[in-house]
């Protein structure tokens, strides 16, 4: 997969990771769910961000 086409992706991955579904079936530790989903993404975006920067110094 290409970075553009990445990018997409982990926007529907991000709307169903913090959607109904999946979000009513860590009820009882909702908190830890949410924050480990919300720092996953960011880790993912930085990752993609910092490779897009390396790949285009080369």
């Amino acid at each position: 997969m290409h970075s553009k086409e990445l990018w997409p992706f982990i926007f529907f991955l991000g709307l169903v990771a913090f959607n109904y579904p999946l979000m009513d079936l860590g009820k009882t530790s909702l908190p830890y769910y949410l924050y480990g989903a919300w720092a996953f993404f960011i880790i993912i975006i930085g990752l993609l961000v910092t490779l897009k920067e390396y790949k285009g110094k080369k």
